[in-house]
């Protein structure tokens, strides 16, 4: 139902949407795992309610998350963590809110967030995030282009039928050929969101170790609805 809260719309068990989201946080658990990071200190933005943290090592000594407090879910976070004194959250709408307490981390962790972040704060954002993380950032957002776009709105419009498709028909085909100069973006929305934007803004300070796609991740990225992107800190040598 659209009137249930967040968690229970996405996480509701044995169902096709809670795999989907829940493979993310699978993911970020099995990469900390293969690539073995030191995990002292946590940097999350979009952290939600902190679910994350249930697939990170419980021997992390500090985690600073920030979230826009979207239907409550820091509110809960906060209720929820309240005494753990290695926690702390705070919300954030602007980059310019963006004070960290503590000023490195061993990993940043930003899951489902970036693509509803405008434009003109993004590369702020980011330039944060890269100042502030000492080895690798793990990175969730949507595939919104080809072929798994188009079956995506139209599911939508099969279960849905008041749902309305907020693309022309030569943004479709231009988006279903993955050409996104072509597809008008929405400011903090899905529509006209390119993952490949994103992770060039990146590369200036982090390699891109890994990109591959979720839920179904042997399969190619066009055959996903989900990217998800491991960054390792470039170490400049003396």
């Amino acid at each position: 139902m659209l009137g249930e809260p967040y968690n229970k719309r996405l996480f509701k068990k044995n169902t096709l949407r809670s795999f989907y989201h829940l493979s993310r946080f699978k993911w970020l658990g099995e990469k900390v795992k293969q690539y073995k990071p030191e995990v002292k200190t946590i940097l999350e933005l979009g952290c939600y309610d902190c679910r994350s943290l249930e697939y990170l090592p419980e021997t992390f000594l500090y985690y600073e998350g920030y979230d826009s407090n979207w239907e409550g879910g820091l509110d809960m976070a906060i209720d929820k963590l309240k005494d753990d004194k290695r926690i702390k959250l705070f919300e954030i709408i602007n980059a310019n809110e963006f004070n960290r307490e503590q000023s490195k981390f061993d990993i940043t962790i930003s899951l489902e967030t970036l693509e509803h972040i405008h434009s003109n704060q993004i590369k702020e954002f980011i330039n944060t995030i890269c100042e502030n993380t000492n080895d690798l950032i793990f990175v969730t957002v949507p595939n919104e282009k080809g072929f798994m776009l188009i079956l995506k709105l139209l599911y939508k419009k099969i279960i849905d039928p008041k749902f309305k498709i907020e693309y022309s028909f030569s943004e479709l085909f231009y988006a279903g050929i993955g050409y996104m100069k072509k597809v008008k973006r929405v400011e903090c929305e899905h529509k006209g969101f390119d993952y490949t934007n994103l992770l060039q803004q990146f590369q200036n300070n982090f390699k891109v170790i890994e990109v591959k796609g979720l839920p179904f991740i042997s399969l190619p990225i066009c055959l996903n609805m989900t990217v998800a992107v491991v960054l390792r800190k470039i170490r400049v040598n003396n």
